[in-house]
């Protein structure tokens, strides 16, 4: 049985009960793409009636994934739909009210390792004041090229960051 199965079979148990605990309100089966990528397990919208899940996160977590990150990002549309679109906070004490009903806790973050998660490439920066090398990702770098400037903490310095790795005869001076 495939993970995507699993997830929607256990989307389907949720809604039953859902259906069940709320009969005059229609719940529909909501569209579900595992496209998220990096830290963030899942992702709802109400205006879609969609959930995007991490694949990684799934495939690396099963158990815990299909038990509370399934359930959290349902959690959600129903909220959404239970208090008249609009009137619950994102993790607030509907949403809060409907984890509690599904019998999981109500956790706003996940605790997963994300390492395999994070796949991007990193690329070479370096301080222009302290010279320090600094590795930096995709975004922040195509930023960076852009004009974006982004200053480094590390040791107090503030210094801003460049592109590449600072020339030797510069690193003496």
């Amino acid at each position: 049985m495939t993970k995507e199965y699993k997830v929607e079979i256990r989307v389907k148990e949720l809604l039953e009960k859902t259906r069940q605990h709320w009969p005059s309100l229609t719940f529909h089966f909501p569209a579900i793409t595992y496209d998220l990528r990096g830290r963030v397990a899942g992702w709802a919208r109400y205006s879609a009636n969609s959930i995007r899940l991490n694949a990684d996160l799934l495939r690396d977590n099963e158990e815990a994934f299909l038990h509370r990150t399934v359930a959290h990002e349902l959690a959600h549309l129903v909220a959404h739909r239970v208090w008249a679109g609009g009137v619950s906070r994102p993790h607030g004490k509907e949403w809060q009210s409907v984890m509690n009903f599904y019998g999981v806790p109500a956790n706003r973050c996940h605790s997963y390792k994300t390492v395999s998660a994070r796949k991007g490439q990193q690329f070479d920066s370096h301080c222009g004041k302290c010279g320090k090398h600094i590795l930096i990702g995709a975004t922040r770098f195509r930023n960076l090229s852009g004009g974006v400037i982004y200053r480094h903490s590390d040791g107090g310095c503030w210094g801003t960051l460049k592109k590449g790795i600072k020339p030797l005869w510069e690193q003496s001076a």
